[in-house]
Order: structure tokens, then sequence, then C-alpha cells
């Protein structure tokens, strides 16, 4: 889906850090490429924001934070309509409670699909609103009527370190370690599209990457071109595990966001088990950075 602007409110007098807008189908521009081209002020504060009823709908606000976090980007629904102050923190997705605007992913196919990690069930989704299809890899006589509870990664799409073994990253040994370990005890991979760089695309991902040569770390390079720390949510997850009939999950990561996302949106997540693989001298500060400032689970 493509989308244009189309403003319905104005910058707040006292704030010019807030902006409420609503997207409106149209050919002609990407959200990602849209909401790129703002850039909020640093150490904006935060102010609560009204959308009456004849706003509601893909309503997005942007809205500054203090020094020191980045911006939030939150999707109102008419279930939020009373004034609220938006949160500041480095996950910057819409919530699983935010789910009654969405439009729910479609399951376009299932096949068989051999793999030197052992054979799987490919099942494709789309994903109407992202724009993208995902995918659920799910092992050949896993969990369904074992009783135990399945092992799952919830893996992000990563074209440099899966496709072209970027080194920067550890993306492409936790795909392969994740395949290896549900192809041989059972399990699902989901497969989600549209996450490139942490959800802000291919493209901005190389002009982090060129950033990081001058010696940015990982998150502020994004938050140096205006771009979220993170931007990833995990809803088609949570959906496809419904879909998959599955309530309760051993999770691969080392990310607690997705733990807390899966927990949200009803997922209960029995167990956290770490995906250390990877690592090395290309990829330490990267490493670093995800365990010191974006609180992810790793060793020093």
């Amino acid at each position: 889906m493509v989308l244009r602007e189309r403003v319905e409110g104005t910058i707040a007098e006292h704030d010019p850090a807030v902006l409420l807008f609503r997207l409106v189908p149209q050919t002609g521009q990407s959200l990602r490429r849209f909401l790129a081209r703002f850039r909020v002020r640093p150490g904006a504060r935060p102010v609560p924001v009204r959308a009456d009823a004849s706003r509601i709908g893909r309503t997005t606000r942007i809205c500054g934070a203090p020094e020191g976090f980045t911006p939030t980007m939150h999707t109102e629904t008419a279930e939020s309509r009373h004034d609220d102050a938006l949160s500041t923190g480095t996950a910057l997705a819409p919530r699983p409670e935010h789910r009654s605007t969405r439009t729910p992913i479609v399951r376009r196919a299932d096949t068989a699909l051999p793999t030197r990690h052992g054979v799987f069930r490919a099942i494709a989704y789309e994903d109407v609103d992202a724009g993208v299809d995902h995918l659920a890899l799910v092992a050949e006589g896993s969990h369904q009527g074992t009783g135990q509870v399945p092992l799952v990664r919830v893996h992000s799409e990563c074209l440099t370190g899966e496709a072209l073994g970027s080194l920067k990253c550890e993306c492409g040994p936790q795909l392969d370690a994740a395949l290896e370990m549900i192809g041989t005890q059972g399990g699902v991979v989901i497969y989600l599209r549209g996450h490139e760089g942490r959800g802000i695309g291919l493209a901005n991902k190389i002009r982090a990457y060129q950033l990081q040569e001058s010696g940015a770390d990982t998150l502020d390079a994004n938050l140096a071109l205006g771009l979220p720390a993170d931007a990833r949510n995990y809803r088609a997850a949570w959906e496809i595990l419904a879909d998959l009939r599955i309530e309760q999950v051993r999770l691969l990561t080392n990310n607690p966001d997705k733990v807390d996302q899966l927990t949200q949106a009803g997922i209960r997540v029995t167990d956290r088990i770490g995906l250390v693989v990877g690592a090395g001298p290309v990829n330490e500060q990267y490493l670093a950075t995800k365990r010191e400032r974006m609180g992810h689970l790793l060793p020093r």
C-alpha cells in the first residue's frame, strides 16, 4: 500500500514538535518515506493531542522526546480519544492494544519446504497494512498434538546479513541457528519482512552504515538521520501465532521488547532462550550498543 498525507490538524502553537495528521490511501508515496521527511526537534516536550471522532482512523502523531530518548510514534484508535501524553522510549512501533485499527494478515499459501536444516511447512501471509508478505516456517511434526510448548523464533528480515553475509550484524548466524534448533526440536520460525534495519528500510540502513564509518553507533546513526532507533512492531507475529493456534511459546531471542510485545498481545512466553551467535571484531561495537543502550540481553 502507498499513502499520501492529508493534514487534519495543525502544529500545536506552543510546541512545534507535535503534528497530527491522517494518512489516506493514494498512489505516489510510501508511508516510511513520508514519515522520514519529518524531523523531530531534539529536547522537545511531549504535549497532549486530542483527536476528535472525525479524525479517528489511520491517525498517527509524531512527538518530540526529552534529550536522551528517541521520539515515539503512536497510532490513535477510537478507544484512546482522551487526552494523553505520548510516552518516550526507544521502541516506536504501535503496541498490540491498537489492533482494532489494523487489517488482519491473511494466509495465502502453505507448502512443504525442504532445507538443509530439515523439512518445514512454509506458510505465506499477506500483510496488507505493511505492504509485505511474511513467512512462518513450521518444522514438520512439531508442536501440534505433542502437548509441549513450541520453540519459536520471531526473526526480522536482514538482506545484508542473511543474503550477503555481512559481518556488521549477527542476523544471518541467528537465522541459521534458529532454523537448525527448530528443525531438530520442532517449533516455528516467523520471518517478518519490512524489518530491514530495525524497520527503517534498506536504503536508510546503508545511510546509517555510512554514518557509522564516521564513528556513530547503530542507535545514534538512526537518530542523526531523523529515524527511529527501532521502528519494528511484532503485530504480524502474534497474528501468525494465533492463526497457528499457538498460545504459549519458548521464545528464541535476546530482545526483551519481543517478549513484552508478545506478552501484551496475550501470548504466554514460558521461557526466553538466548541466541548468542555471530559475534566478532567487526560487530563488537554494534553488539555493545544493543546491550548497553537498547537493553538487549547479551553477554559482555
